[in-house]
């Protein structure tokens, strides 16, 4: 996971310094170049980053349904 550390956006934080299953959030660079936040342990569970295309992880599927309970009951017409 190392790997797509941030190089600059953490600060004077750095991989070594955080735990696995830590629930500190802190920016990540994927292979494609996005700058995005999520938990180190997120990454290490194999999430994958939310703005890349077709991925299966969104901020949507983060949320719990009633987050945006709109969208699953419109409200009906009168």
């Amino acid at each position: 996971m190392a790997d797509q550390w941030h190089p600059t956006l953490n600060g004077e934080l750095t991989p070594e310094l955080v735990t696995p299953h830590s629930r500190k959030v802190v920016w990540w660079l994927c292979p494609r170049g996005h700058a995005t936040q999520d938990t180190v342990d997120s990454r290490t569970k194999g999430m994958v980053c939310q703005a890349c295309p077709n991925s299966r992880r969104n901020k949507k599927r983060d949320l719990k349904p009633t987050d945006h309970i709109d969208e699953l009951f419109p409200p009906l017409e009168q």
